[in-house]
């Protein structure tokens, strides 16, 4: 687990480009997955699960319609209170990247 934020307001962690294998658990609220067209952003709820294989890009937000895909947490904290829960998954096998190459780049379970 590298990150546990609890956000409220204006929100958006884009945290591509840091990990090959990672995962994004939605504890409490809910936010917006953006993965980039020609996907529409999925919604999340407490209790889902993002699995993402590959380092894709993706960026998860309190916004439906991203106004810019940095990373930006408001201070003034109103609003309803979204807690995750990411962190990246390190495989000591050589044999790890054949069953992630088998996998889709990202599973969402609910």
């Amino acid at each position: 687990v590298y990150s546990t934020p609890r956000v409220c307001g204006a929100w958006r962690l884009n945290p591509t480009g840091h990990h090959t294998a990672g995962f994004h658990l939605v504890a409490t609220g809910n936010c917006w997955l953006h993965t980039g067209a020609p996907a529409t952003p999925r919604r999340l709820e407490a209790g889902d699960l993002v699995f993402l294989t590959r380092d894709r890009w993706h960026v998860l937000a309190a916004e439906q319609l991203l106004a810019a895909d940095d990373t930006y947490f408001d201070t003034a904290e109103s609003g309803s209170p979204t807690a995750l829960i990411c962190g990246s998954i390190e495989f000591g096998s050589p044999h790890a990247a054949h069953l992630l190459s088998a996998l889709p780049e990202m599973l969402v379970i609910s």
